[in-house]
């Protein structure tokens, strides 16, 4: 579908003219329809996947088949149940990268609607119109994708970037940290979609805090379908401090220290600044007004 031009041989059999546009986009309503294919003998599916995200081309080593795709842009959109996912990934399709190469949304209904309403045309030609104006001002126009404008970071978003760039780059343990490499990759690459959808390029700090939001949800998704512990990547320490909290929502800090007699008062403040910089992070403090200074408590994040 998005294959290049080929040229008959000398015969003059075998050529076709290919695809100019190398953009496609792929929705797979039943992914495990992918696994499926993927523990088949000799399939080279995964490699392949993993390639076109990276950008490479696509070029099977056999000469029967000569075909091949180059710059190719491919999205694919999978729908699985959280049942499924597990059943069907193995632990090679986390730790190989193919996995962390889906941003992972866990859907759900909000709310029940016996009856539901069909959305009317004429808003659903709206959206169209306006989706349609954002990617012909984007593309300018070139219907095959080939153009090379940047989109840049304003001095406001620079500066956001890199106070944040820590705790989004930084390595977790386990299959959780497998999963989630790629957080600083979908930063930038939400960040850029949100500038372009508001008709700009360039990116500024409001594009990178919806990001961080989406980046937030996807770990929450993540640690829910594939029951990783929200303890995972601590250590012993700071899962013993979180536990405490967990016991007694609202405690103070000098409650958490009495725990150990205040003998582990800058233990316990290091542990907390952990779980209160972790991303997304593990507690929140809250400030409670005394007639002195006012008391720092903590609380499980509520988004965990």
């Amino acid at each position: 579908m998005i294959r290049d031009a080929l040229a008959p041989d000398e015969k003059g059999k075998g050529g076709n003219p290919g695809v100019a546009d190398k953009r496609m986009l792929v929705i797979e309503s039943e992914f495990d329809n992918v696994f499926s294919q993927l523990r088949r003998d000799s399939n080279t599916l995964s490699a392949t996947l993993r390639n076109v995200f990276d950008g490479r081309d696509i070029e099977p080593m056999t000469k029967t088949n000569p075909t091949r795709a180059t710059r190719p842009h491919v999205v694919l959109v999978g729908h699985i149940t959280g049942h499924e996912l597990l059943e069907k990934s193995t632990e090679n399709d986390v730790a190989n990268g193919l996995l962390n190469r889906f941003m992972m949304l866990y859907v759900y209904r909000p709310k029940l609607v016996p009856l539901p309403q069909p959305t009317q045309e004429e808003k659903l030609e709206s959206l169209a119109k306006r989706v349609a104006e954002i990617i012909n001002r984007a593309i300018e126009g070139d219907v095959h994708g080939n153009n090379i404008w940047e989109v840049t970071l304003s001095d406001e978003a620079q500066l956001l970037w890199k106070e944040k760039y820590e705790e989004v780059t930084k390595d977790r343990e386990g299959k959780r940290g497998s999963l989630l490499a790629r957080s600083e990759m979908y930063a930038r690459m939400f960040a850029m979609i949100f500038a372009v959808i508001d008709g700009r390029r360039v990116i500024e700090p409001c594009d990178f805090q919806a990001a961080f939001a989406w980046l937030e949800y996807s770990e929450a998704s993540v640690t829910k379908v594939f029951n990783c512990s929200d303890d995972e990547g601590l250590n012993p320490f700071e899962v013993e401090v979180l536990d405490i909290i967990k016991s007694q929502p609202g405690i103070s800090l000098g409650a958490i220290q009495a725990h150990w007699h205040n003998k582990r008062i800058e233990q316990v403040k290091k542990a907390l600044e952990s779980l209160l910089n972790s991303f997304p992070p593990q507690v929140e403090e809250r400030k409670v007004a005394t007639t002195g200074r006012p008391a720092r408590t903590y609380y499980v994040h509520e988004d965990k």
